[in-house]
């Protein structure tokens, strides 16, 4: 059995992880959590397998709870989804042992993929930090929208909610 915690500071990021972990077989919730308080003294004591942190208030609370959910389980994978698509912010997330980084509007069935995906096998991140740099000196707006594209480490394109 796999247990999952969820750091979510709104309802539809909650839901959408929430039905995401319900698709994936074997997988279970421990724990529902907010963003705005520490999170180190509640994660270690469960043991969490994977730790999902929802597109929190802004990119760098995301990246502080990353900071601790690494201290409280550091074999935990930490997938962080969030609408940041700056090259400089995902490279951060990926530095600080993001397992995975995915565009916040994931749908739950794709979401739900590559949590299984991550679950079975290495590190993998969607997003990296190459792609981001690949596109830097396009218009925002275009490196943007190719952040948003999940790309697995196969460069399977997986869709993405619009």
């Amino acid at each position: 059995m796999t247990r999952v915690i969820i750091v979510a500071d709104n309802g539809p990021s909650l839901a959408n992880l929430t039905a995401a972990v319900a698709s994936v077989p074997g997988a279970y919730i421990v724990r529902h959590l907010s963003g705005a308080g520490p999170l180190d003294r509640v994660v270690a004591p469960l043991a969490p397998d994977m730790v999902l942190i929802g597109d929190l208030r802004g990119p760098d609370p995301a990246l502080a709870r990353l900071a601790e959910v690494r201290r409280a389980a550091p074999a935990a994978k930490v997938v962080v989804l969030s609408s940041a698509a700056e090259a400089d912010w995902l490279a951060d997330a990926l530095r600080a042992q993001a397992s995975a980084v995915l565009p916040g509007n994931l749908e739950p069935q794709t979401l739900a993929i590559v949590l299984r995906e991550v679950l079975t096998g290495p590190t993998t991140a969607w997003g990296s930090p190459s792609h981001g740099r690949r596109h830097r000196r396009r218009p925002a707006r275009a490196a943007a929208h190719d952040t948003r594209t999940a790309v697995s480490s196969t460069n399977e394109q997986l869709p993405c909610a619009s």
